[in-house]
């Protein structure tokens, strides 16, 4: 009976430490879930994830013995914990930068865990110390196509632009379109800082050269944060570049042909207003309406409409003549008023209402003088006003000029 009775005690005891290590498993997975990977230790000494865990909170609070014993003792159970890999290697870095332990388990962390974003940035600032340029790249492509750290990583990139090696990778990588391109071109209205706008720069004229340009909707992003920044002189060389050659007199396409193309691609994806270029309002009660041959023809009652066309110049100090060829009836041309602002001071050099004694091809001319100071970028703009009485004949810009 005695004998009969070892196996059922057996089972018993076999059954009653299962039991007690499922509570145990359970209540370290709990842990853990609570993000407490050292009590999730006490109960699951053997739990990859929860030394893992315990090691990076010791390396966190600079315990670099305490992190080694965790982070070897999670390995211990699998070589494939990258969060173990990197804490390892750390911790000797931390009681021993020049460890040769350091790199080769940083590398094979990086290997293991692209979207391991400690490891991953750590790898990026390593090569960059080594001037590896390309495999710093890889390093930054890693992380900025999962928008981690996206901003720092973006800064460091301008400031690397700098470099022509680091120029030179930062290119090779754009060019294949990555997810994040477009956001090296959102740069705010902060102005960024020497090093950075510099190599920001660089990157952009660059880029001019590669088969992959940046498209207008890129180059308006950037433009319009350092107009905002009022970096005038920076957007303008950008501008000027982006043109390769093609840029003529004061104001931009006078005869509104670029504008008028522009106008008819509004909803698409190239349709952004550069500054230096005309700019309207898109909504349908105040956009403008482009004749076939680049005009303006006002061929409605409009309401008030301030800036509805509106452009920034680069014009030089001295005397210059503003020249508004126009076709009308006299009480219609008298709604137009030009003005001109300087920038960054917005003080305003010129503003009257066009007036004209009679109809047909009409061109108006107003003398003006930009001054020395404070003045080195204006912006020329029209408003419009409601016509004194309604009628079938419509009022045509033919061309905008300026002449100094």
């Amino acid at each position: 009976m005695a004998s009969g009775l070892i196996p059922r005690i057996g089972l018993g005891v076999v059954g009653i430490a299962l039991a007690a290590l499922a509570v145990s498993v359970n209540l370290g997975f709990q842990k853990l879930s609570d993000d407490d990977p050292e009590a999730a230790v006490g109960f699951m000494p053997w739990g990859a994830a929860a030394n893992a865990g315990a090691a990076e909170d010791a390396l966190k609070a600079q315990q670099y013995d305490a992190a080694n014993f965790y982070a070897a003792r999670s390995l211990d159970r699998t070589l494939l914990n990258v969060k173990a890999l990197r804490t390892l290697a750390l911790a000797h870095a931390g009681r021993n930068p020049n460890d040769g332990i350091v790199g080769p388990g940083m590398m094979l962390a990086g290997q293991l865990g692209w979207r391991d974003t400690p490891t991953q940035y750590w790898l990026m600032i390593a090569a960059l110390q080594a001037a590896n340029y390309p495999a710093a790249m890889q390093r930054a492509d890693a992380l900025m196509r999962r928008d981690q750290g996206t901003d720092q990583v973006l800064a460091i990139l301008r400031q690397l632009a700098n470099d022509p090696d680091g120029l030179h990778a930062i290119l090779d990588t754009l060019e294949t379109q990555p997810n994040w391109r477009q956001a090296l071109f959102q740069i705010g209205a902060t102005p960024l800082s020497a090093p950075e706008a510099s190599g920001m720069e660089a990157i952009v004229n660059a880029l001019q050269k590669t088969t992959t340009p940046p498209s207008r909707h890129e180059l308006w992003y950037y433009l319009d944060g350092l107009m905002r920044a009022r970096d005038y002189d920076r957007a303008y060389r950008v501008w000027q570049t982006s043109l390769k050659g093609h840029a003529t007199g004061w104001p931009y396409d006078p005869h509104f042909t670029a504008a008028a193309v522009l106008a008819s691609q509004i909803a698409g994806p190239n349709a952004d207003q550069m500054p230096f270029e005309w700019n309207f309002k898109t909504d349908q009660a105040s956009m403008p309406h482009f004749g076939p041959k680049g005009t303006v023809i006002l061929d409605g009652n409009y309401d008030l409409i301030a800036n509805f066309l509106y452009q920034t110049m680069h014009l030089a100090p001295g005397a210059h003549r503003l020249a508004i060829n126009v076709s009308g009836r006299k009480d219609q041309l008298d709604t137009l008023q030009w003005k001109l602002v300087c920038l960054p001071a917005r003080k305003q050099r010129l503003g009257m209402p066009i007036m004209t004694p009679a109809p047909g091809a009409t061109l108006v001319n107003f003398d003006f003088t930009i001054p020395t100071d404070d003045c080195a970028y204006q912006q020329l703009s029209l408003t419009i006003s409601p016509p004194v009485e309604s009628g079938d004949t419509s009022l045509t810009i033919n061309s905008v000029a300026i002449a100094g």
